[in-house]
């Protein structure tokens, strides 16, 4: 009697050991490894103020989660003040010859995306994909893109 009563605690001992090493391999397999969207491309982006508003950065930087979605992701990669006399109107300057991620950084700023530039960085150990130079109208610029994601 004595024998059956070890031989039942032993096999229930098993299969409990069995169900838990069972729900974990489905936890490590179901928890684990998801797939994980990723942007389509990350733009490196170099930020260059010349408004004359020092603030402005600051607030650009605030939208740039605004700019960034399941096709392109914006990272701000380093800031600048411009060392010239005021800058009239923003634009785009490709850091690649291939002008696709620029335009379409462009458009989503608010900008066109026919008046981006190309011009290469000569020490570019930063990455850096595009330069977004901030001119005096910047601030409209933001404020038309942002209402035109909200419509």
């Amino acid at each position: 009697m004595l024998r059956r009563a070890c031989d039942a605690v032993i096999v229930l001992s098993l299969v409990a050991v069995t169900v838990y090493v069972a729900s974990l391999v489905i936890k490590v397999n179901t928890g684990y490894s998801r797939t994980v969207d990723t942007p389509d491309r990350i733009v490196r982006l170099q930020i260059v103020n010349g408004s004359g508003n020092n603030r402005l950065v600051g607030q650009i930087m605030s939208h740039t989660e605004d700019w960034s979605d399941l096709e392109m992701a914006v990272e701000v990669v380093e800031t600048e003040e411009f060392d010239r006399s005021e800058i009239v109107h923003t634009f785009v300057i490709s850091r690649l010859e291939d002008l696709s991620d620029s335009r379409l950084l462009a458009e989503r700023i608010g900008l066109d995306p026919d008046e981006v530039i190309f011009k290469s960085l000569e020490h570019n150990s930063k990455q850096i994909a595009a330069t977004l130079v901030l001119g005096t109208d910047a601030e409209e610029c933001l404020l038309k893109s942002k209402s035109e994601q909200i419509d």
